[in-house]
């Protein structure tokens, strides 16, 4: 009698081994909850084949063991792409993946803008989710001042924001909204400061972190896989 702890191997491939030979099967049910890496996880129950992605800063492989799909190919942890830092360095710092915490895949679902010659507030809703606990929307705090005239973006169901235009200076000035559908936001603020825009082929917008006080300071945009 052979016995055979079937992790992943195939078993058509041992019968054809071991031809006319009794087998007893074995059937390991996957370990993704029990605070060991084994398997072939990348870390601590994620990664891998059985597993669940990993969450932000776990050990990868690939970019598919990452719930952002972005395995740095350097340090071999799950990361995302940093867009560049617009706007000065007043305020204090803030970063609403402290909020939303970094357990799944994270896209905005809706943003709201306070605006009039500049960007006083921004604040952002998000959707996270991986495969056991499902989905989760949290709303992260008003970035900047509840002053100026509020407008709000609600994305549909499956839509992406992919692409940021705005204008900066000591602070943000103004900011716009594209979505993977082609639909375009409002432009939110004024004219004044040197005009950006933020687009990565294949990346849609997860989370933004920056600097506020009495209005949004600096802005910077974190992207993932779409």
């Amino acid at each position: 009698m052979v016995h055979i702890n079937q992790t992943g191997t195939s078993l058509k491939q041992f019968e054809k081994i071991f031809n006319n030979v009794n087998f007893t099967y074995f059937i390991v049910a996957p370990t993704c909850q029990d605070l060991i890496k084994n398997q072939d996880e990348t870390d601590i129950d994620c990664g891998g084949t059985e597993c669940s992605e990993c969450s932000l800063n776990k050990a990868c492989l690939v970019n598919s063991d990452c719930f952002t799909n972005e395995c740095s190919t350097s340090s071999k942890i799950c990361t995302v792409k940093s867009g560049i830092t617009h706007g000065g360095g007043g305020g204090s710092p803030f970063n609403d993946l402290n909020v939303i915490g970094s357990y799944g895949r994270t896209i905005p679902t809706s943003i709201i803008v306070r605006s009039g010659i500049l960007i006083d507030a921004i604040q952002m809703t998000y959707e996270t989710s991986n495969q056991t606990q499902g989905s989760v929307v949290t709303q992260a705090p008003v970035r900047g001042r509840a002053s100026g005239t509020q407008h709000q973006f609600d994305l549909l169901p499956g839509e992406r924001i992919v692409k940021v235009n705005g204008r900066s200076a000591g602070t943000v000035i103004g900011l716009q909204f594209t979505t993977s559908t082609g639909r375009v936001s409002s432009y939110y603020g004024g004219s004044d400061g040197t005009a950006f825009t933020e687009e990565y082929s294949g990346y849609v917008l997860s989370y933004i972190s920056g600097r506020c006080a009495d209005a949004l300071d600096q802005i910077q945009f974190l992207w993932i896989r779409g």
